[in-house]
């Protein structure tokens, strides 16, 4: 859990859940990473243009990709970077 004990800040710990033998974690958060549909993005798909090309059209439309969106829950202390590193493609 991220949080301020005097000066120094602390994040979630990764070290599993007792109840499963250190394999997971008491409850699950998502990370998310939603593409609102715009008329570019859709334009773009309609050309059958690049996953890379409509990636980067949706970033500077606002899209929060599914790491980012994982990093900033493990700053907050939600979820360990960790996890979000194993479980998420840059």
């Amino acid at each position: 859990m991220i949080g301020r004990l005097g000066e120094k800040r602390f994040v979630a710990d990764s070290g599993g859940y007792e109840a499963c033998e250190g394999g997971g974690y008491p409850g699950r958060i998502s990370i998310y990473g939603i593409l609102p549909m715009q008329e570019e993005i859709a334009a773009l798909s309609l050309e059958r243009s690049s996953a890379d090309e409509i990636s980067r059209a949706a970033v500077r439309a606002g899209m929060v990709k599914m790491r980012a969106d994982g990093l900033l829950k493990a700053a907050r202390g939600i979820t360990p970077v960790e996890e979000v590193l194993r479980t998420t493609v840059p």
